[in-house]
């Protein structure tokens, strides 16, 4: 936990990345998503870092270097090799820990989402002081979304 976090923004996300993920739900495959944004992400994760953030181009390198031994792996594999609930899902998932959370979040969810059941359920279950907006949206950000069905 760090301490000098204030406050946390949750946009379109799960709070149990096993049992409500759009991509990869209860152990099972999402098809009409899960090849294209696994390997949309995978290329996405090859991408070198902004090379203003380092005082050399070694250093730029030698990170750039290490993203992309890190993220070698496809998601899919990584997925399909881990069908059962576990610690590999339980990384990112607040499910079973909502209490561990004290700081106020702002959870944003779509109706027109595959994340609009975990939305209802932060609304329900993060602290007093969090704030759950839920819209007509997809899943992008609200002002570049495109609203309502059709």
């Amino acid at each position: 936990r760090r301490v000098a976090l204030k406050t946390a923004i949750s946009l379109y996300s799960s709070d149990n990345r096993y049992t409500d993920d759009i991509h990869y739900e209860g152990g099972a495959p999402i098809g009409s998503g899960l090849l294209s944004w696994s390997s949309w992400m995978f290329s996405m994760n090859a991408i070198p870092p902004p090379p203003r953030l380092f005082s050399t181009k070694l250093e730029w390198f030698q990170t750039w270097q290490d993203r992309l031994e890190k993220s070698s792996k496809s998601y899919m594999s990584s997925w399909t090799n881990n069908q059962l609930p576990g610690a590999f899902w339980e990384h990112g998932s607040i499910d079973e820990n909502y209490e561990k959370i004290t700081i106020p979040i702002l959870a944003i969810g779509g109706l027109e989402d595959g994340y609009t059941t975990a939305a209802e359920r932060m609304a329900r279950k993060l602290n007093s002081s969090s704030k759950v907006i839920i819209g007509p949206w997809v899943h992008n950000w609200p002002d570049v979304s495109v609203t309502g069905r059709g």
